[in-house]
């Protein structure tokens, strides 16, 4: 049997590879590196009885394409859709919703889905307002930059079009400085990736209980990773919104393995030489994480270095970034939308969805499930007598209490600990309609079975559901449509050139 075959490419799939349905039937062809339109030539790297799965080597037809945004694109794992032109983006991104929802959800069989045309992010470059980069070991030395499609090596992207150039200046500038400490940069083990057992990435990984794994005995390299975020450290209030506006400066957060006093001596002064050269860095912080995988997340705070490169309690470089109209104060490791500018547009239909109520009807208690810092949740909290979070990381949840108090809302409290766990102790102490409103913005993963269950013996009226992974999405759905009416749901696009799609969508309580 051939390895190589010819095709032409008829979809899109889920994680942006190109799709193949042969006309006999046979087994559906994913190929990576490959849209929609174009005939390629595929060499086949797996076989199973319903699917194989290739890679192109060439291009044979083409079609109408965008120019590339930057010069990494064919190495590059962040933008496999940056040739596909934006209009078409959009249509793709809804369809992978459509499809989630019809395939996996069961819905649209009886009327058709209510759903919106997918909004777009108002920026497509520079638009990230955070960028984690990865160390990886280069020629004898160390690089500083993104993983390569499909693996681990790392590749350096010096002209990468996601970050403001002032962040990639900041990332040049601590690859250098970590080379010359003449540290090994860290390898994640090849195992755990093929085992998938590498965790997804920090962003998405609040409000579940984190497995817990042995670390391995062997030396794996002691730079990790550098998380770049910008933000304002006490912004006017009647500033408008904008990754423009006045005073904007930079957060480093370095994360290594576990270090000797030395090893951090050297990372505390790599950080005050970036301080001391780059005045729009306003604060550095170095955390260390034992865990032998690929998960950009500090397990133990080592030292935080504020603008002049004097120490700071653990918590003593907030940040502050917009939204809806507030500021919401973060930590530099805290959950917040990395896409500024399309988060206003999410927050706003999330918001309205949970507003817009029947003429009779009056909006008394709110569960914030995953609430994270608060957002967007606060955004609704003077509509609601009461309104209760939820969220497993207890530093978010200390940022959610500063910012209900920064905002004068007395009518919020919020709880640590795993939303199952919470949300059935609240269900053996509440009937169903107590809480008339539910805000759901889960982890990649979804809402845990458990609290589902104990979600839907507490029967809110009105559910709106924020998620970042459609097949999650389709599978609580066909969960809950049995006890509630989907009324609209609205996918947006906060990570342009990706396959990467937010929803926002409504539930009605069936009479």
């Amino acid at each position: 049997m051939t390895d190589e075959i010819v095709c032409r490419i008829d979809a899109l799939s889920h994680d942006g590879r190109g799709l193949h349905r042969p006309e006999d039937g046979g087994p559906v062809i994913f190929v990576a590196g490959s849209l929609p339109g174009q005939t390629v030539r595929a060499r086949i790297i797996r076989r199973q009885k319903r699917f194989w799965e290739a890679q192109r080597t060439a291009v044979l037809e083409d079609v109408a394409l965008a120019a590339d945004i930057c010069p990494h694109g064919e190495d590059c794992g962040g933008c496999p859709w940056q040739r596909l032109p934006y209009a078409a983006q959009l249509r793709w991104k809804g369809q992978l919703v459509r499809d989630a929802l019809e395939r996996i959800g069961g819905l649209g069989r009886d009327a058709a889905l209510p759903l919106r045309p997918a909004l777009g992010s108002p920026e497509q470059r520079a638009f990230r307002n955070k960028m984690e980069f990865a160390f990886g070991p280069a020629d004898g030395s160390l690089c500083l930059g993104l993983r390569r499609r499909g693996g681990l090596q790392v590749l350096p992207v010096p002209g990468c079009a996601l970050l403001p150039g002032e962040g990639l200046e900041l990332v040049t500038a601590c690859a250098g400085l970590a080379a010359r400490s003449g540290l090994p940069a860290y390898v994640p083990p090849r195992s755990a990736a093929e085992e998938g057992r590498l965790r997804p990435r920090a962003d998405k990984g609040r409000g579940r209980r984190p497995r817990r794994e042995r670390p391995g005995a062997e030396d794996r390299g002691f730079w990790r990773f550098l998380v770049v975020r910008y933000g304002w450290p006490d912004p006017d209030p009647a500033q408008v919104a904008a990754s423009d506006a006045p005073g904007r400066r930079w957060w480093l957060t370095c994360v290594t393995s576990p270090g000797t006093a030395e090893q951090r001596r050297t990372v505390a002064r790599m950080g005050r030489e970036l301080l001391d050269a780059f005045p729009c860095v306003q604060a550095f912080v170095h955390e260390e994480r034992a865990t032998p995988d690929a998960l950009v997340a500090g397990e133990r705070r080592v030292l935080c270095l504020d603008r002049r490169g004097e120490a700071l309690p653990d918590d003593g470089a907030p940040l502050y970034l917009p939204l809806g109209g507030r500021w919401f104060g973060l930590d530099p490791a805290s959950f917040f939308q990395v896409n500024s500018r399309a988060a206003e547009l999410l927050a706003a239909t999330a918001v309205e969805m949970l507003l817009s109520l029947r003429p009779d009807a009056t909006p008394r208690r709110l569960l914030d499930v995953y609430c994270g810092a608060g957002a967007p949740g606060l955004l609704a909290a003077g509509h609601f007598d009461e309104v209760l979070g939820m969220e497993y990381d207890r530093r978010a949840v200390l940022l959610a209490e500063r910012n209900a108090r920064r905002f004068g809302f007395g009518n919020c409290r919020y709880e640590v600990g795993d939303a199952a766990r919470l949300l059935t102790a609240l269900a053996r102490e509440h009937g169903p309609g107590h809480w008339d409103h539910a805000l759901l913005d889960p982890p990649r993963g979804g809402v845990a079975p458990e609290a589902l269950e104990a979600l839907l013996h507490l029967a809110p009226e009105r559910l709106v559901y924020i998620s970042c992974n459609p097949a999650t999405l389709a599978r609580d759905a066909r969960a809950l449509s049995a006890d509630y009416e989907l009324m609209q749901v609205t996918p947006l696009d906060l990570f342009p050139h990706s396959p990467h799609v937010e929803s926002v969508s409504c539930w009605q309580r069936r009479a």
